[in-house]
């Protein structure tokens, strides 16, 4: 209230509108990075960082463009397929918890589930059936 005694109100009424402005430029500014680094995130950045086990680069991916949990390689497989295959029970978590889905089939017609047990990943199997609540 003071700062409005003080000052005419054409002044007041630009001093409110230029905030406005400065506001609206931070936001979009940060819209426009959060943007750039959505276009950033490749396909192929979320299958190595899978293959790698790097967990924080996982998320960063998922979290950019969530749509990648169902993107597929040349296999047919999805990144759960190759986490669940490679018998990574940590990062098969995660990618359940970001929306992976464990119903997919690769290419040979196998789940993530079912490759699992195919090639013996007991770990990535336990943590697939309890969040399918399969026995």
């Amino acid at each position: 209230m003071l700062i409005y005694r003080r000052l005419p109100p054409k002044l007041f009424l630009l001093a409110v509108a230029l905030a406005f402005l400065i506001v609206g430029g931070v936001w979009l500014t940060c819209y426009l990075l959060d943007l750039r680094e959505q276009a950033a995130v490749t396909q192929e950045q979320l299958f190595a960082a899978v293959n790698q086990g790097d967990l924080s680069e996982v998320i960063r991916c998922l979290k950019a463009k969530p749509q990648l949990a169902r993107a597929r390689d040349a296999r047919g497989q999805t990144v759960l397929h190759l986490a669940a295959g490679k018998d990574m029970a940590e990062t098969t978590l995660l990618l359940l918890n970001l929306g992976a889905d464990p119903s997919l089939k690769d290419a040979e017609g196998k789940t993530a589930l079912e490759l699992a047990v195919a090639r013996n990943a007991v770990h990535a199997e336990k943590v697939l059936r309890e969040k399918a609540g399969a026995p």
